[in-house]
């Protein structure tokens, strides 16, 4: 502990803190571009620590959590960050949390949002995947209705005509009659 505490009073506490802030300033400004990604405190990051707290519309935090781990070994964490009576207050579920501090650096804040843009539209493209899957079920489901249906009246049609048809031929057979009776 003794040389943990030498070395951050080397590099110097304020210099520690102004990386750190630094770096969630950048955070910041980059997530609050990106489309359908909520943050959580406050912008000003005088009044907070190194650590950005977000969401993503319809995307489950432990998925892009476990997406970015998996993907540049980038590592969130997700979940209520023993924070559960505040993440039931603002109705989250389990929210994603991104923590910088002096072995950090621009390059990482970087990956970072690039990488969860890029995890938040691959989960955003397999939902719609997803969803025109569903949608083609669907559509084959109607098309073999309207199949059926259409076979059905095909036959409906078929027998009415049958019946039309003979009920024709019989009222020919008997004018054929009425007349070989006239002509008799």
């Amino acid at each position: 502990l003794g040389v943990a505490i030498d070395y951050v009073s080397a590099i110097g506490m304020d210099r520690i803190r102004e990386h750190e802030a630094s770096l969630t300033r950048k955070a910041l400004a980059m997530a609050a571009e990106m489309k359908d990604l909520t943050l959580y405190g406050p912008r000003d990051v005088s009044v907070r620590g190194g650590v950005i707290t977000f969401n993503f519309a319809e995307i489950h935090p432990h998925d892009l959590a476990t997406i970015l781990d998996e993907q540049d070994r980038v590592c969130v964490r997700a979940g209520h960050h023993c924070a559960m009576p505040l993440t039931q207050k603002l109705g989250v579920a389990a929210p994603a949390r991104a923590s910088f501090y002096l072995y950090n650096n621009e390059e990482e804040v970087d990956l970072l949002m690039t990488m969860a843009t890029e995890a938040a539209i691959a989960i955003e493209n397999a939902k719609m995947l997803h969803s025109l899957k569903s949608q083609q079920l669907r559509v084959e489901q109607l098309l073999a209705q309207t199949v059926r249906a259409q076979e059905e009246e095909r036959k409906r049609i078929s027998v009415e005509l049958h019946d039309s048809v003979a009920q024709w031929l019989v009222g020919a057979s008997y004018r054929v009659q009425s007349c070989q009776m006239l002509l008799s």
